[in-house]
Parts: structure tokens; sequence; C-alpha cells
């Protein structure tokens, strides 16, 4: 049990540290700055716009489902007209 919380919180800790890193790598692309002052600029970026950067990515998220509905919808069309052989109104019956 131990071993598995411990697991846990290393991939906890991995996963913050990926997120922290990559943010600290476009703050450092944008300013120039040396990586931990640019890792600290960004933290409080983020810390700054939480409710916008949820916001954004609950947004997001909707479209990437939306994306992908649409997709299946018109392939699953043009499949289905290229089983009927393209013709539209036998597509009905």
């Amino acid at each position: 049990m131990l071993t598995c919380i411990g697991e846990c919180c290393l991939w906890c800790l991995e996963k913050f540290l990926d997120f922290i890193n990559k943010n600290a790598y476009i703050q450092t692309a944008i300013t120039g700055a040396n990586f931990c002052s640019a890792a600290g600029a960004a933290s409080g970026l983020l810390i700054r716009n939480c409710l916008r950067l949820g916001a954004i990515t609950l947004c997001s998220s909707l479209f990437v489902l939306l994306g992908k509905i649409f997709i299946a919808v018109v392939t699953a069309v043009i499949t289905a007209l290229l089983i009927v052989g393209g013709d539209w109104m036998n597509i009905t019956k």
C-alpha cells in the first residue's frame, strides 16, 4: 500500500514538473530570461489567470469533442454514400 501511495505521489510530482517545465520554456522563448526566473514568471502568470485558464480549457475540450463528433458524422455519411453507389436518394431506403 505504501508503494502504491509513493508511486501516486511521484506521478503527481512528475506531471506537475512537466507542466512547470513546459510553461517555463515558453516563457524563456518569449522573454529570453533564464529558466528559474521564467519558471517563476510562468507560475505567477498561471496563478493570476487561473479562471481564464479554466475557461479556455473547458472551451477547448468542448470544441475538440464537437470536432470529433463532426468528423465521425461526416465520415459515416460519406461511407454511406459510397456503399449505396453515390445515390443520395437511396440512402434513406
